[in-house]
């Protein structure tokens, strides 16, 4: 498995581990904005997308050994809020992403290969850099 994969899938993973407070704000804006299609993200909001999911996976690989080494349940749920509420900030310090498009665009690239593509190709042109 390659990095680009790796990298792919733990965020995916996480992001979906984490994803009930977002999922809710999702639903939420989905009742208020039109449906956006995999079509209609663009190259810019590809790279906007792709700064906000580095953004994630280092809130990922900050959050995820402190929630693994707790013992209760109780101090788990409160580092996963914690996260949740970084993820969220993450996602918003990025410029030309919210966390509506964010989730919309992590939804959309799971069910289309092509945009998923984009995504994988704007993330091994970041590494590269």
């Amino acid at each position: 498995m390659t990095f680009k994969t790796q990298f792919a899938a733990a965020t995916t993973a996480f992001a979906l581990a984490f994803a009930p407070p977002m999922a809710v704000m999702a639903q939420d804006s989905d009742q208020a904005a039109p449906q956006m299609e995999a079509g209609d993200v663009t190259d810019t909001k590809v790279a906007a997308f792709v700064d906000a999911l580095i953004a994630v996976d280092s809130v990922r690989q900050n959050y995820v050994p402190k929630i693994e080494a707790q013992e209760s349940e109780e101090d788990k749920q409160t580092l996963v809020n914690e996260a949740n509420a970084a993820i969220m900030e993450a996602v918003e310090a990025t410029d030309g992403m919210d966390v509506e498009e964010y989730t919309t665009i992590l939804k959309l690239a799971q069910a289309d290969e092509s945009l998923n593509q984009k995504i994988m190709d704007r993330i091994g042109a970041v590494q590269d850099q």
